[in-house]
């Protein structure tokens, strides 16, 4: 996300500009202002379309005969603010049919699953160089593809796992990380459909072995939290518990 302010000091627009493909939300709001009119008022949280430019905030002089001045911050979260996830959706195993691999890590994990972006995350553990296929049809939202290493310093490598990002139809968000360096076979904008290899799996970032990190995601209130989520199986749907060995058909 960037952001641009166009038009007289008299006169202001704040266009921001989303380079993902999907929605990113932003709140705007004063830091400091005096005889300041805004359209829409402010605080205020907008949507940004993903891939373009949205002029989001008219800033003009409240009484035209003075001077005004201003300062703002905005902060940005992807996904939709307003989104409701559907919580009836299911999800495919996202690794290839005849493959059995074992769940590492489950919800509320001690090892790392324990803040509110990967609280309803799921580790499985499989080779590094696997095929990782989309557990449900979206919009490639953004890709990290250059990283490599891994390794449990957390100053080091904590921001280092190369990782997908896909939007759903409901605005949720699953993510698919510690994937193998310069692997993904997928763009930003691209549609895929469940099934579709997205890249290799692989061993990078904030990592104590090779494996899968999969969560869905909300942007709720601003915050990314993860959420509650069940596989479709052979059968029936369920939750992803540590030790399970989850076999796709």
């Amino acid at each position: 996300m960037r952001l641009r302010e166009d038009g007289p000091d008299t006169d202001r627009t704040i266009t921001f500009i989303n380079f993902s493909g999907g929605p990113v939300s932003v709140e705007v709001s004063f830091s400091e202002s005096a005889n300041v009119a805004t359209e829409p008022p402010l605080p205020a949280r907008l949507v940004i379309k993903p891939q373009g430019e949205t002029p989001g905030v008219h800033i003009h002089a409240a009484n035209p005969r003075q001077g005004f001045h201003y300062r703002f911050s905005a902060t940005y979260m992807p996904g939709d603010v307003h989104a409701a996830v559907d919580e009836s959706a299911r999800y495919r195993l996202p690794f290839a049919t005849h493959n059995q691999f074992t769940v590492a890590q489950g919800f509320g994990g001690k090892f790392s699953h324990h803040d509110a972006q990967n609280q309803y995350a799921v580790d499985i553990g499989m080779p590094e160089g696997t095929p990782v296929i989309a557990a449900r049809d979206g919009v490639v939202m953004t890709v990290d593809n250059d990283f490599y290493g891994a390794g449990l310093d957390m100053a080091r490598y904590g921001d280092r796992a190369n990782n997908i990002r896909i939007v759903h139809a409901d605005g949720s968000m699953a993510v698919y990380a510690h994937l193998q360096m310069e692997t993904a076979r997928v763009h930003v904008g691209a549609h895929v459909r469940a099934g579709e290899t997205l890249a290799l799996s692989g061993d990078t970032g904030y990592s104590s072995g090779p494996h899968l990190h999969f969560c869905i995601q909300q942007n709720r209130n601003m915050q990314l939290v993860s959420v509650p989520f069940k596989f479709a199986g052979a059968d029936g749907d369920f939750v992803p518990v540590e030790g399970t060995v989850l076999s796709a058909p």
